[in-house]
């Protein structure tokens, strides 16, 4: 009797078991396809802005994971603060992010960053809720250095559900000036940082034209570069120097 014939694939495969798993790998794969290509709208939060558009693997098989809120009930904002980015861009994260709350009256609150450890920030590290609660409305910043008007109207936009912003926000138009002074008062090194700053020594050159008051420095090394012409430098002079030549309560370099 003659066999049917089979993929060519299968039939390298010597064992019947192994070419059943493989039919049914593949089966799963092109069930998982279209549950992909069919569920878009809720893979991806609904957002009117398309080009804040989000996909999150965690809200394909089920769209019920929410961080339930009634309108009435306070709604939280909060920040997909990355690991990887710098102190400042954090600094800038943490003050917008301030600024915007407070300008749509919602509740502020982040994950643990390194700035905890450097600052006295008045929100203390909790994960209440991220990317993906699939209820939260997201908003984000993709260029760079710009202001969004957009930002000072979310409480319209997300009535009832909490806010996850991405994104650097660079400019200071969303804390300045009106939340300046917390921003600054928040922004004060813990006294672990400031005894480490002060046990370093500053160093910095100065150009033509150049001055600073003495107080605020205690040595430094003078070159002829440094004192090329009738620059004014106003510093203590180096030990080794051996001399100094204060007038006016500033330092005059003697070559």
């Amino acid at each position: 009797m003659a066999r049917k014939p089979q993929c060519l694939f299968l039939r390298s495969i010597p064992s019947p078991r192994g070419k059943w798993c493989i039919v049914f790998l593949g089966a799963s794969f092109l069930v998982v396809s279209l549950i992909l290509a069919l569920n878009v709208d809720v893979i991806s939060l609904a957002i009117p802005l398309h080009e804040w558009k989000i996909y999150r693997i965690g809200c394909i098989f089920s769209s019920s994971q929410t961080t339930a809120h009634s309108p009435e009930a306070p709604q939280y904002i909060s920040h997909a603060f990355h690991p990887l980015v710098g102190t400042g861009n954090l600094m800038f994260i943490y003050a917008s992010l301030w600024g915007i709350a407070k300008k749509n009256g919602l509740t502020p609150t982040i994950p643990f960053t390194k700035l905890h450890d450097a600052f006295h920030l008045d929100l203390s590290p909790e994960q209440f809720f991220d990317l993906s609660d699939c209820d939260n409305y997201v908003f984000g910043m993709d260029e760079c250095c710009l202001y969004d008007e957009r930002t000072e109207q979310i409480f319209q936009r997300a009535v009832g559900r909490n806010v996850s912003l991405w994104g650097y926000f660079q400019s200071s138009r969303y804390f300045h000036p009106e939340h300046e002074t917390d921003i600054r008062r928040q922004f004060a090194f813990k006294e672990n940082i400031d005894v480490r700053a002060n046990d370093i020594i500053k160093g910095f050159r100065l150009r033509s034209g150049d001055s600073m008051q003495v107080s605020c420095l205690s040595f430094c090394f003078c070159t002829r570069a440094d004192v090329s012409g009738n620059v004014d430098v106003t510093c203590h002079l180096s030990r080794g120097m051996r001399e100094r030549c204060a007038t006016q309560n500033r330092i005059k370099v003697i070559e």
